[in-house]
This record gives C-alpha cells, structure tokens and sequence, in this order.
C-alpha cells in the first residue's frame, strides 16, 4: 500500500479530479531519484513496478486477464493469513477477558479483502510503464547489429488488399543477430530495386556511428562479384554467405532425386 500526499486538479466542467502527477513531472527528475519510485500512478489506484513488470513478457499463456486471475488469488492467500491472524488475535484476548485479566473489549469484524483491478486497468499502466520506457524501447527497436539476414519472400506481399493490390510482388526484410527486422522494404520482382534500401542501410550506420556489420547472410547472389556485393561495396570488408536454411534446401536437392530419397538425418 502506498500513500501519496498530493494536490487533487478538478475540471470546471465535469468536475473530474486529476491527481497532480504525469509522466511530464516525472521525467523532470534525476535517474537516481527515478528509480526510487516504486509505483505507477493512476487516478486513482497505484501499481507496483513488480506488476508492471509481469506485463511486459506477455504471450499466449500470459494475457492480462491470466495476470489478473493470478494477482486476484495471490491477493485472497495473503488476505487470508492476514484475517487467520487477526481471528487468533482476537481468540486470545477473548480468553484473556474469560480468566479476568483485563477488561472486556469489543472487537471489530475482519475487514473485506479489497477488490482486485480487472485486466483493463493492467493494460493501463502498462501502457504507461511503456511510456515511461520509451527511450530504451526506440533505442531497442533502431538497434544496429554486427551480423546481418537478408531474405525475400512473397507471402507478405500477397496480403496487400486494396489499392495497393498487385503493386508488389515480394518483401524483402534485414534483421540482425537479436531477431529484430531493422529494414523493410517492397519491390516489383525478388532481388530487383533494393539500391535504395541498401544506401538507406549504409547511411543509417554512418549516421549512429557504428561499425559497418561483419556478415550477411542472404538467399541468392552470394557467389563472385554479384549485383549484390556490388551494391555493399563501401562495405567491402563484410563477408556475404548463403544462410544455413537454403544451404540445407540445395543440400537435399544435390543429395536426392526421385527414385532414392535422402535419409532423414
């Protein structure tokens, strides 16, 4: 439980009240005063940052809602030995009152357990927890790296709907080591119109100051000095390899034909 001694802002309108705290101020602080912080503040209710934190590794099997169910039990367990206790408590007094040691007293009912923020307001503050994480997460996100994939395919482009249908033919995506797809782009035909992207590429790691990626893994033009190489040229200390995907994709068809399969391995 935390409690906070603040100023309410009321709306003249509606009449709403505000608690006189935002991102804004908070960012106005010293990291070090920063991390001291415990909670997430809303209008009303507050956050522990170990909550906050369940939310971020969010999957199939961890939705807010499973979030919620597991806070709403956790909540029930420690609300239990909490009354267990005061009962117990209270059983010792009542029998201190019976042998007349001390005078007889009232006692009060256990209090209710306090009800449990839905999954909706979880969703809240981690929107929240995200904003306040919004430097690391770009920083994350537009992260460069030193070994580079570089892949077409056609599945994306056929999604296009609209007016955008039948304007392209294939996606071609550069990740880094981490899975992050740091560049995208669509074109009429596999392997045709990726200059731009490419010097896009290059620019983007001069401009951040980073050292050009030592590998690039790719699906095709790979072998002497290709259009592809040609285009990498002012990165001419990168090494370009097939990746270890199509590399087994052409093993299979150079080690089997129709009459004998290749054994599994």
């Amino acid at each position: 439980m935390y409690f906070v001694a603040s100023e309410y802002l009321a709306c003249r309108r509606c009449k709403r009240k505000v608690i006189s705290w935002s991102h804004g101020l908070f960012s106005q602080l010293d990291i070090g005063h920063r991390v001291q912080f415990p909670c997430i503040l809303t209008s009303k209710l507050a956050c522990d940052f170990e909550v906050a934190s369940l939310m971020r590794q969010r999957g199939l099997g961890n939705s807010s809602s499973q979030i919620q169910r597991k806070l709403q039990e956790r909540h029930a367990e420690v609300w239990m030995q909490k009354t267990v206790q005061y009962l117990q408590d209270c059983k010792g007094i009542a029998s201190a009152v019976t042998s007349g040691l001390i005078l007889p007293m009232p006692f009060d009912p256990a209090p209710a357990m306090p009800p449990v923020p839905k999954h909706r307001w979880l969703m809240q503050v981690y929107a929240q927890d995200v904003l306040r994480r919004l430097d690391e997460i770009k920083a994350t996100i537009t992260s460069h790296g030193r070994i580079l994939k570089m892949d077409s395919t056609k599945k994306v482009a056929r999604k296009l709907a609209g007016k955008s249908y039948g304007t392209a033919t294939s996606a071609t995506n550069v990740g880094n080591e981490h899975g992050r797809v740091i560049m995208s782009v669509l074109t009429a035909s596999e392997g045709y119109g990726l200059s731009p992207m490419v010097e896009g590429l290059i620019n983007r790691y001069r401009m951040a100051g980073v050292a050009p990626p030592e590998v690039l893994y790719v699906d095709r033009d790979f072998c002497g000095n290709t259009l592809l190489r040609r285009m990498f040229e002012e990165w001419n200390n990168m090494t370009i390899r097939l990746d270890i995907w199509h590399f087994m994709r052409r093993f299979a068809v150079g080690c089997s034909t129709d009459s004998t399969a290749m054994p599994l391995l």
